[in-house]
């Protein structure tokens, strides 16, 4: 994924708001950044099948940040399905099963975010 630079959504990119990157709610911060990206790129027209690779990164923070707490089963979840989803794109799988992956990423990480 091309790096990009700019403001969306109240965020500088590459930031958080305010926020240690690597605490709990600035590396859920990252992975939505990043899985807000991944949508974008999953449902353009002009889909290349590269995920990027901010992604995994965020997920190892937020899983550092929440061992031992209450969240630690939800970071696991997410971290599985971060996996489930670029093992799935490794695949070259027909578009509709890889956005229907990003969404229910996406699902749980509201679920997650309800949490925090």
């Amino acid at each position: 994924m091309a790096h990009r630079s700019g403001r969306r959504r109240g965020r500088v990119w590459g930031g958080s708001s305010g926020t240690a990157s690597n605490s709990l709610i600035g590396s859920f911060e990252r992975i939505e950044t990043a899985v807000e990206d991944i949508h974008s790129d999953v449902f353009s027209e002009d889909f290349s099948q590269a995920l990027g690779d901010n992604l995994g990164n965020a997920v190892y923070s937020f899983i550092q940040a929440t061992a031992g707490t209450r969240l630690a089963a939800d970071a696991e979840e997410i971290r599985k399905k971060v996996y489930d989803l670029d093992t799935l794109a490794a695949t070259g799988p027909p578009i509709e099963k890889l956005r229907a992956a990003v969404q229910d990423l996406e699902a749980t990480l509201a679920a997650v975010k309800k949490k925090l």
